[in-house]
């Protein structure tokens, strides 16, 4: 607060100063972006091309190069789409946030629970699942406040 006071932007590199040695973080971040986007794709269109593979039943381990590329060219421009579809990056990173956040630190490791220890006493497993249903229903809930644009105080 005492840096930027109350106007703090949503991109924190609109935030800082117009000189050259402002000029390194922008470019840590970029050369981030930069490898880390082809990290995150590949698995990504792998993930897609399984589900669609076992949604019309095929048994094919591969698809062909050809398709492949079109694949990968398609899930690009459904990327491309919905980012510049979004109206700043303080959006994506609240939707992930309202989302994934309470999902992974609330509703997986109950589900994880949950599966290996089958045989725990009902209290345990029913404490759990309580946790469970709490953090899907927070998760349901900031998601929604994020999506309609409330902000709570």
């Amino acid at each position: 607060m005492a840096l930027y006071g109350n106007h703090v932007q949503g991109n924190i590199l609109l935030n800082l100063e117009h000189d050259r040695v402002m000029d390194v973080p922008r470019l840590a971040v970029l050369v981030t972006i930069l490898f880390s986007f082809p990290l995150l794709f590949h698995p990504f269109r792998m993930l897609v091309e399984s589900f669609a593979l076992q949604l019309v039943g095929c048994e094919s381990k591969t698809l062909p190069r050809s398709v492949q590329a079109a694949e990968s060219l398609v899930l690009l421009l459904v990327v491309v789409a919905v980012a510049t579809a979004m109206p700043g990056i303080q959006v994506t990173f609240s939707l992930t946030g309202a989302s994934c956040v309470t999902l992974i630190c609330y509703v997986f490791p109950v589900l994880c629970y949950l599966r290996l220890c089958p045989h725990d006493s009902a209290l345990r497993r029913g404490i759990a699942v309580v946790i469970g249903v709490f953090g899907l229903a927070t998760g349901i809930v900031a998601t929604g406040l994020v999506l309609t644009g409330t902000t709570v105080v």
